[in-house]
């Protein structure tokens, strides 16, 4: 009984919340598509470099600046210098 009301009680203090899982990890433009993305850091950063890819594999890089330790959400909107990726 005691650990019914333990996990009743933890989910109560959930309600409300955003919770990030992983799962889908693509983003996109559009009416229907899914515009943000969150992920943690251990530590602060000065610099983050964000890949992304199309639907043909082209790969584009983009950077988040100041970013703090924790668990970040950003849109798409949110990076800069977006550039196709040179290998």
């Amino acid at each position: 009984m005691l650990v019914g009301s333990m996990q009743q009680l933890n989910v109560a203090e959930w309600v409300g919340r955003d919770v990030y899982i992983e799962g889908d990890t693509r983003v996109g433009f559009g009416d229907d598509a899914n515009h943000d993305f969150a992920f943690a850091l251990g530590s602060d950063a000065e610099t983050v470099k964000v890949n992304l890819q199309d639907a043909n594999v082209n790969t584009y890089t983009a950077e988040l600046k100041n970013v703090k330790a924790g668990v970040n959400k950003y849109m798409l909107d949110d990076l800069t210098r977006l550039c196709p990726l040179i290998t």
